[in-house]
Parts: structure tokens; C-alpha cells; sequence
């Protein structure tokens, strides 16, 4: 740092005082190191302005207390509250001090092993502590913190039997063992009602009282089996803290003075408790939760020791300076949340989904490339004589001459397929049959309303009408045209069509369907059925228009004026 004098100002030192194994950074430090930490004498450990330092396995808590009371640094983490943390009764009687939800539970102290105790009862399906009775399913842990072995008491209406909770041993996580119905009597337990999460565990880091980051993980009770990724790390899944999930983060962080602190969140019935509170705790894989937590410490270190530095430098890491701000990358991104005002505060307030179902008719239609002469002078009477132009045949008069001409090159018996050289004619004929019989059905409705496409040489032909119908073959309806299949004979077929209408107008099909009923006379239909062709200008040839007026009668009149 340059002071405005050009005078170079001395950097804030932050000593690092931990196991190494638990240094892993990328920030210029000043490491004390194993031998510093337990074999030297306070007085030689390195000065510094800010400490980190916290419990681990074989960590001396009380001689790093000693130093900080030497030297006075600034500590992130505070060094006697620690204390509590290996305690789970001292860590319940903090939580429930701050007013912070927990489990029900009750507390079995013993002072020797196998102690017997006149305020504790165990019976097949419960156990009761003063009073209190706690029915299996419960979860009974050690009152020692550092003790992770936590069981769990299934009821015999369940098949009875206990399951272990442990840290992770390779792939597993808990164990279960059918044979264990009675609870331990080595030492002394907590002993909690047992709360249905739904197979997931959620884990909150906070990174002072203003920021906090959760996970969500399959939880140990399922099956025991932990979910790694490719990575070999385990599966995480980021969620959002309600609003009271994150008063309460930052009521543990207050609570036990530990600005990177993590705990344990259950989440039951629309209600959230902690569980377990784990002291210096970081993510162990997001570099998002990185960035954040380097922003946050910064700023917690700048406003100890330089305060008027802290608010000249912005809450963005110096290699992120160039890089735009997107307008969704707030900090609650992958689960984190602001309680406070540091940084961006944008948060993602819902999540909306559109999800469109499955179970629907597949549509399928007939295509088939066409070579036949009559099929090729069709389309090209349709489509002005254009070779390389598509042709729509929708009205009754263009689907008449389709179905007359597929007729004449339907076989009429299938043959059977005796070469491979024959099972490409013998496809290219069912399909003839399909599109034969689709035409004739709908001819044999009382409004034609199918639309065929026929296209040019060495191109698929759709017969495209929409509608539903099912087909089941026997021999005696091949020639009325209701055969629609391949060659399974015995298997019904159903086919999903598109309709248009006549002239993408759908009042002239309405009327058309309901003036087939017994709602007018002769006379009234000619004047309404001209009047809606007026008013619609389907532009239509005198053989069609004649057409469509002769589809709209009722069979009986069909047929009486000879149609």
C-alpha cells in the first residue's frame, strides 16, 4: 500500500494459525506451520494483525487462546466459544439461548459406563427421560462432539433394528444392522425426535452474520450410499434459505462468535431446525462461494484493521474488475443469500416453469416417393403443369380423382415377400393401401376434409388428414378400403391425421356439419350455403363449389338426386 505521501505503508499481516493440513490458499500468508503451532513457545509464534485460527484434530485450542491474548489480533473466529462446539448438550443450550429451533430432545448423562439412571426408561418401541417419551423412530448421539457415531431406533412395527450414521468411509455413509434394538448405555447420549426430511440434508456456510451459502445432499438415513460426481466429490445440490433460514444463519454466527461457521439444517413440515453446528466449515467445491467468501473477508479484515481503506476499495475481487456484472449473478446464485446490504443484493425470488406432459398420440404420417404416371399427372394437373412445385389437393373434387387413381394401383391381393428384392415394392404397396383407405373413409364422412400433398418425382407424398381412426384388418374389409397397416394382419392400427378446411376458414365447415341434420330446408341451405361461399371467397371452380354444395346435403338427398 502507497500512502499519499508516496510513503509505502505497511501490509496487514494475517497469520494463518492452523494444522496444515487444513491450509490450502492462494493468498500471501503467514503460515505458522505444525512444528510453530506445537512445539514452539508462544512468544517465538509470528505477529500478526488478523488470526485465523480454529479447532481440529490435535489442535492445542488453549495455547492458541494464550497467544491471542498476547498479541491481540483480530480474530475471525472467535477462540473460547469454541469450546462449545465439542460439546452437542453446550451447543443446544446456545442455539436454545438465541432463540434458535432445535429438535426435541432430552439428555441422558452418565458418569461412569453402564450407569443406571432412575429417570431413564427404555421399552421395545421408545425410551423416556424425565417424563419424556421419545417413540422410534428417534436418533440417539454422543454428547461428545468429536464422536460421530449417531444411531437411529426403527420401531418393530417397521421390522425394528438400528441404523449407524458415520463420516464417510469410501462410497458409504450409514449402515444398518436389523439385529440392534436397544439403545447404548456406554455414555451419554442426546436423544432427539427423529424428523422426516425428505432424504435430503441441507448444509448453511455462513461467512459472517451478513452472508450465507447452503447445499442441499442426499442424506445418510436413505440407503447409506453417498452420490459422487466424476470428480470423486460428493453430489451437492446449491438451494435458497427462506427468509427466517437466514436469521437464523445469522443468529449461529452471532451465537457462537464465528464468522465462518457451518451447521446442519433440518427442514420438516414446513418448519426449519438446527441440528448441529460445526464451527470453521467452507464449500467444498464452488468457485462462486470462493469469490464471495474472498469479497466478505476482505472487507470483514479491512474494517478491523484500515477501516478508512475499506470503503475505498469495491466489494469485487481485483481480477474481476473488467468482467461485466450480469444482472442474475447476485450472490445467491448457487444457494447463497445476503441478510444484510454488502455487494449486490439481487435474489432469485421465484423459478418459473413451463412443463408440457408426455403421454400424447405420437403423430404419424404416410409418406412414400411416387414414380407411378398417374400419381405424377395428378400433381402436375393440380399445380399448373410445375414439375418442381408442391401441390395441396384439399377439396372433394382433387381428392376423388387421388383416391380413383390410388385405386387403379392398389393390388388387390398382397402377395407374399419371397426375396429381399421384393420387400421394397411390398412396403411401397401398404402404403398405397394406407392412403386408399384414409381417402375412403373420410369420402364416406359426411364432409371431406382431408388433405393429401402430393410432390415431385424421388419426393416423400404426405397424406397429412387430421383426426383419429382405428383400423383392425380382416380379410372381408380389404375391399371396402378400411385396411390400414403394415403386413401384421392382426394388428390394429392408429393413425393421428391433420384436417384443413376448405378454404382455412372453419365457419364453412361448421355449417356444412350442421346443416347435414334436419335443421333446414332445400331452399334455405342453397341460400346459406351460397351466401357464407360468398362472403369466404374460396375461389373455387364451378366442379368444386358444386362439389362441396353436394357434401353438405344429407345422404338421403344424395342419393335421391343421384350423387
Amino acid at each position: 500500500m502507497v500512502a499519499e505521501g508516496g510513503e509505502e505503508e505497511e501490509k496487514i499481516k494475517i497469520g494463518v494459525c492452523v494444522m496444515e493440513k487444513k491450509v490450502k490458499c492462494g493468498f500471501e500468508v503467514i503460515h505458522f506451520g505444525d512444528k510453530v503451532i506445537l512445539e514452539d513457545p508462544i512468544e517465538n509464534w509470528p505477529i500478526c494483525d488478523c488470526l485465523i485460527a480454529f479447532y481440529s484434530s490435535g489442535y492445542p485450542l488453549e495455547k492458541a487462546e494464550a497467544y491471542a491474548t498476547l498479541r491481540k489480533p483480530f480474530l475471525v473466529n472467535e477462540l473460547e466459544p469454541q469450546h462449545l462446539l465439542h460439546d452437542r448438550r453446550k451447543v443446544y443450550e446456545r442455539l436454545e439461548m438465541f432463540g434458535i429451533p432445535v429438535p426435541r430432545y432430552a439428555l441422558v448423562n452418565r458418569e461412569f459406563p453402564y450407569q443406571e439412571l432412575d429417570y431413564f426408561i427404555e421399552e421395545e418401541d421408545f425410551v423416556e427421560v424425565h417424563g419424556s417419551r421419545f417413540w422410534k423412530p428417534f436418533v440417539e448421539k454422543p454428547v461428545d462432539g468429536d464422536d460421530h457415531s449417531i444411531m437411529i431406533y426403527y420401531p418393530s412395527s417397521a421390522g425394528g433394528g438400528m441404523k449407524e450414521l458415520f463420516r464417510k468411509v469410501g462410497n458409504r455413509s450409514s449402515e444398518f444392522h436389523p439385529e440392534v434394538r436397544r439403545v447404548r448405555r456406554e455414555g451419554s447420549y442426546i436423544y432427539e425426535e427423529f424428523m422426516p426430511t425428505g432424504g435430503t440434508d441441507v448444509k448453511v456456510y455462513t461467512v459472517g452474520p451478513e452472508y450465507a451459502h447452503a447445499e442441499a445432499r442426499k442424506s445418510p438415513v436413505v440407503d447409506g450410499v453417498v452420490m459422487r460426481n466424476t470428480d470423486g466429490k460428493e453430489v451437492r445440490y446449491p438451494v435458497l434459505l427462506t427468509p427466517n433460514e437466514k436469521q437464523m444463519a445469522r443468529d449461529v454466527c452471532i451465537a457462537f462468535s464465528q464468522a465462518v461457521c457451518g451447521f446442519d439444517l433440518l427442514r420438516c413440515e414446513g418448519r426449519s431446525y438446527v441440528c448441529d453446528v460445526n464451527g470453521w466449515s467452507f464449500v467444498k467445491n464452488s468457485y462462486k462461494y470462493y469469490d464471495d467468501a474472498a469479497c466478505v473477508l476482505r472487507k470483514l479484515l479491512l474494517d478491523a484493521k484500515a477501516p478508512h481503506l475499506s470503503s475505498a476499495i469495491p466489494p469485487t475481487l481485483p481480477w474481476k474488475v473488467n468482467e461485466p456484472v450480469q444482472p442474475s449473478e447476485g450472490l445467491t446464485r448457487q444457494g447463497s443469500g445476503i441478510i444484510g446490504t454488502f455487494g449486490q443484493s439481487e435474489e432469485l425470488r421465484c423459478v418459473i416453469a413451463i412443463i408440457r406432459h408426455g403421454d400424447r398420440t405420437p403423430k404419424q404420417k404416410v409418406k412414400l416417393k411416387v414414380t407411378e404416371e398417374k400419381l405424377l399427372n395428378l400433381m402436375l394437373k393440380y399445380n399448373g403443369g410445375r414439375p418442381r412445385s408442391e401441390t395441396k389437393l384439399k377439396s372433394a373434387v382433387q381428392l376423388q380423382d387421388l383416391l380413383d387413381a390410388t385405386r387403379i394401383l392398389v393390388p388387390r391381393t398382397r402377395p407374399g415377400r419371397e426375396s429381399d428384392s421384393e420387400a421394397e415394392d411390398f412396403e411401397h404397396a401398404e402404403k398405397l393401401r394406407q392412403v386408399k383407405a384414409v381417402l375412403e373413409e373420410g369420402r364416406r364422412e359426411a364432409c371431406t376434409k382431408d388433405d393429401a400433398r402430393s410432390q415431385p418425382v424421388n419426393e416423400p407424398a404426405h397424406a397429412n388428414p387430421r383426426g383419429q381412426y382405428d383400423y383392425e384388418y380382416s380379410s372381408d374389409e380389404e375391399d371396402r378400403g378400411n385396411v390400414v397397416g403394415n403386413n401384421r394382419y392382426d394388428q390394429d392400427y392408429r393413425m393421428k391425421f391433420e384436417i384443413y378446411p376448405f378454404g382455412g376458414d372453419k365457419r364453412v365447415e361448421k355449417f356444412l356439419d350442421w346443416c347435414s341434420q334436419d335443421f333446414q330446408t332445400m331452399h334455405e341451405y342453397l341460400e346459406e350455403f351460397l351466401r357464407l361461399a360468398e362472403r369466404n371467397d374460396l375461389h373455387e371452380t364451378d366442379g368444386e363449389h358444386i362439389a362441396r354444395y353436394v357434401e353438405g346435403l344429407k345422404p338421403a338427398i344424395r342419393d335421391r338426386i343421384g350423387f
